[in-house]
């Protein structure tokens, strides 16, 4: 044999893995690699739910909030609850408000199956898939609560709100 494949045979005897080693390493990398992939699956679920909760929670806000913009203006005398459903709200400031886009002095709030709508020079729906809609009254506290579902998530909001309330007279 020549002096060099006895050198090559030395070298290559005396490095490398043995059969063991490279299964034990294999079986460590997948098991690492399965505890990453569930981690990042679980990850992307959460996510996922949370980012419907954040969805339905957004489109009852800004139903809510324009509710609650269009009674906080108003004369407590003049928002009269219909029914547990429906709310009509008199507010004559309306007509004179130069900042105001829509001037009807007249608003209904009311839930027709499962769309809430609001009728003032025109009907617009502002929610859909509302599940329920309660106005109630007491002296001159309007409380509102809306609740919406969408696939496993329900979202409740509840509010009051104080028609025609001068908060600087207040802090005075």
């Amino acid at each position: 044999m020549s002096r060099l494949y006895k050198t090559v045979r030395r070298v290559s005897l005396k490095g490398g893995f043995t059969l063991i080693e490279a299964i034990i390493t294999l079986v460590i990398i997948s098991s690492l690699s399965v505890i990453g992939f569930s981690f990042i699956a679980d990850s992307a679920d959460v996510f996922v739910i949370v980012s419907d909760d954040a969805s339905v929670y957004s489109e009852l806000w800004v139903a809510m909030e324009k509710i609650s913009r269009d009674m906080e203006t108003a004369d407590p005398a003049q928002v009269t609850v219909n029914s547990p459903t429906s709310i009509t709200i008199v507010n004559s400031k309306k007509a004179t408000c130069a900042a105001c886009v829509d001037k009807a002095t007249s608003i209904t709030y009311s839930l027709a199956g499962t769309v809430l709508s609001r009728a003032g020079t025109a009907t617009v729906p502002l929610a859909d898939g509302i599940t329920s809609v309660v106005f109630t009254k007491i002296g001159s506290i309007i409380s509102i609560q809306l609740a919406k579902t969408k696939g496993d998530v329900t979202v409740t909001l509840v509010t009051k709100v104080y028609p025609n309330v001068d908060l600087e007279e207040d802090i005075r």
